[in-house]
């Protein structure tokens, strides 16, 4: 069964939603790692979570704004998150979390 327009712009958004919040988060995680407050586990967990998040913009974002399925709302804040991204890569890089593996100019 297809998805409809509906759908497939919820999934979307909440893709959008889940990296903007994954990015949200990058400095607390690199300042709380460097005061010693991040216990192997959770950052183990925080990898997990951001490694699915660069499955997700992989696999689903990119792919979707090439294919012009994103609403012109939704192009902007994928815009405006690749640009959060490419600035964010110093800490991902100190934190050892997986690299984009896609273009990160919009």
């Amino acid at each position: 069964m297809a998805a409809t327009t509906t759908e497939v712009r919820e999934k979307l958004d909440l893709a959008l939603n889940a990296l903007e919040g994954e990015l949200t988060d990058l400095s607390s995680i690199l300042e709380d790692q460097q005061r010693g407050d991040l216990p192997s586990l959770e950052r183990d967990v925080r990898a997990m979570e951001w490694g699915q998040v660069m499955g997700t913009l992989r696999t689903i974002l990119d792919p979707a704004c090439r294919a012009g399925q994103m609403t012109p709302e939704q192009v902007a804040r994928y815009r405006a998150l690749l640009v959060r991204l490419k600035e964010a890569l110093p800490i991902i890089e100190r934190l050892g979390f997986a690299k984009p593996t896609i273009s990160l100019e919009p």
